[in-house]
């Protein structure tokens, strides 16, 4: 299984029009896609509109994309 990570700063909280497409765009692929908020030590499926919400992103944290499964490079891209 292939594994990608997209580490970033986040420059305001996710929105429920982030979370949203967020969502969508993971429904759009085979892998697992994980959002991990490294600052806050939590993480969620990123398939979960309402688990995203719930991370409660602040400005300022550290978050990471953990995607994993065999279309796991066309979903990093």
């Amino acid at each position: 299984m292939l594994v990608r990570e997209l580490t970033f700063r986040c420059r305001q909280g996710l929105t429920i029009t982030q979370a949203k497409q967020l969502c969508r765009l993971a429904g759009l692929f085979k892998s697992h896609i994980q959002f991990v908020n490294l600052s806050r030590r939590q993480s969620v499926g990123a398939a979960n509109q309402l688990a995203l919400l719930t991370l409660a992103t602040q400005p300022g944290d550290l978050c990471q994309l953990q995607i994993e499964g065999l279309d796991a490079e066309l979903a990093h891209m």
